[in-house]
């Protein structure tokens, strides 16, 4: 019997030119991973981060498929360079106020459910998860 970790729901032939790459899906749940998501291996090798696996929507699963059909490479995924306690601004979005609260990052990032990097940042003693890519660094 096989293991479940080894069983594949599906795969993605991909080419670009005359190079060619096999995109192959396992549910996600078979690995520890939430429901509805996929745990992706390219050319035989799973597709994770440094440290930890990485799961992808389906939406993410093109996304990767469409990369690689345009340029031939796939980039690795790459955790965002924000340290723990790095000074950032978070935007207010209050009219008529300075633009911009200022914090530090409390938490390295996390990838959350919606593919997008969230980190915790201390902002006048409380504590809030903002993604990323809308804080600046100071």
């Amino acid at each position: 019997m096989t293991r479940p970790d080894k069983v594949f729901c599906g795969s993605i032939g991909v080419r670009f030119g005359t190079s060619r790459t096999k995109i192959e899906l396992s549910p996600a749940e078979n690995h520890g991973g939430p429901a509805g998501r996929f745990r992706v291996r390219l050319d035989r090798r799973w597709y994770d981060l440094e440290d930890r696996k990485l799961f992808l929507c389906a939406d993410e699963v093109a996304a990767l498929a469409a990369e690689f059909a345009a340029s031939g490479e796939i980039a690795p995924v790459a955790v965002p360079d924000l340290p723990v306690k790095a000074r950032v601004k978070v935007p207010r979005g209050i009219p008529g106020a300075s633009p911009y609260w200022s914090g530090y990052v409390a938490s390295a990032p996390i990838r959350a459910d919606d593919g997008r990097w969230w980190v915790a940042v201390v902002i006048y003693g409380g504590v809030e998860l903002h993604p990323v890519d809308h804080l600046v660094r100071c």
